[in-house]
């Protein structure tokens, strides 16, 4: 079985070839590392946590 990249679409996961996520056979690597709530629609972060 091939791997498979989950993305976003952020601009970012192309620039430095990076992947939200990677399904790998039966297992999937989830990367969270440097992940934050911001919102590039229009360009704010919102200041609750659990948004």
């Amino acid at each position: 079985m091939s791997r498979r990249l989950i993305t976003s679409g952020s601009e970012f996961e192309e620039n430095v070839a990076y992947s939200r996520a990677m399904v790998d056979g039966d297992y999937v690597f989830v990367s969270v590392s440097g992940t934050t709530g911001y919102n590039y629609s229009d360009m704010s972060i919102s200041e609750d946590v659990s948004k």
